[in-house]
C-alpha cells in the first residue's frame, strides 16, 4: 500500500476530510487528493512527519517502516550488482559499496522494487557540478528511455556513465553532455545507438 493510501485510510477512520487535513498542512483539496491516490513523490520526509503528527501516528506507522509489533525495519541496503543489466562501467570504482537507506526515506524516492534499483559510486569530474567523485547514486534500471530530459546511466559504442540528456528537434536523435564544461559541449546520438542502463533518480553527497 502506498503512503498516500494508507493517508486516506487513516483520515477516514478518524472521521476527518481531505479540507480539514489540507487545512492544518496547508495543502489543498486537490493536492490532498493527489497524493491520496498515490502521487508519493509529492511527499519529503517534512511533509510525511506533517502528516504523521495531524493523524496522530508515528512516521513508522505511516510509511510501513515498522512491522506488526511496531519494530522499525532496518535500513535498506541497495548494492550495485542488484542491477538487472551487469555492466562494467568505466570511470567508476566502489561497485561493491552498498546505498543504504531507511525505508520511508526510500519510499519517498521510489517505489520501485529493490530488483529494479541500482547503486553506484561516482569516480569522475566530468558530471560537476552536480555529481563529484564520491557521491553516490541510485538508478533506476526500467527507466531507459532516453527521450525524457534529465540524467541518464547509458552505454554507447565509445562511453559508459552518466551524462544530461536532452531530445533535439530530430526525433531521432538526442543531445547528451557533460555538466562540467571542461569536457566539451556533447553531442548529438541516433536513440539506436544509445543502449540505456537507467536513468539516475537521487544522489547523495558527503558531507
Amino acid at each position: 500500500m502506498s503512503i498516500g493510501k494508507t493517508i486516506r485510510r487513516l483520515r477516514k477512520s478518524r472521521g476527518l476530510t481531505q479540507r480539514q487535513v489540507g487545512d492544518v498542512l496547508g495543502l489543498g483539496v486537490t493536492t490532498m487528493s493527489r497524493i491520496e491516490n498515490g502521487e508519493d513523490s509529492l511527499l519529503s520526509i517534512v511533509r510525511i512527519r506533517q502528516f504523521a503528527e495531524a493523524l496522530g501516528v508515528s512516521e513508522s506507522e505511516l510509511t510501513g517502516a515498522s512491522d506488526a509489533n511496531g519494530r522499525s525495519q532496518p535500513p535498506i541496503a541497495i548494492h550495485g550488482q542488484l542491477a538487472v543489466h551487469a555492466v562494467v562501467i568505466d570511470g567508476f570504482s566502489d561497485m561493491d559499496l552498498p546505498l543504504t537507506l531507511h525505508p520511508e526515506y526510500l519510499r519517498t524516492i521510489t517505489r520501485r522494487p529493490l530488483s529494479n534499483l541500482r547503486a553506484v559510486t561516482i569516480d569522475s569530474d566530468d558530471m560537476e557540478p552536480t555529481l563529484r567523485p564520491g557521491d553516490q547514486i541510485l538508478i533506476d534500471t526500467r527507466d531507459v528511455r532516453p527521450d525524457r530530459p534529465g540524467l541518464l546511466f547509458f552505454c554507447t559504442d565509445t562511453f559508459k556513465g552518466v551524462r544530461r540528456i536532452s531530445t533535439t528537434f530530430n526525433s531521432g536523435f538526442v543531445h547528451i553532455r557533460p555538466d562540467n564544461p571542461a569536457y566539451g559541449e556533447g553531442e548529438n546520438i541516433d536513440t539506436s545507438n544509445i543502449s540505456a542502463v537507467g536513468r539516475v533518480i537521487w544522489s547523495g553527497r558527503r558531507m
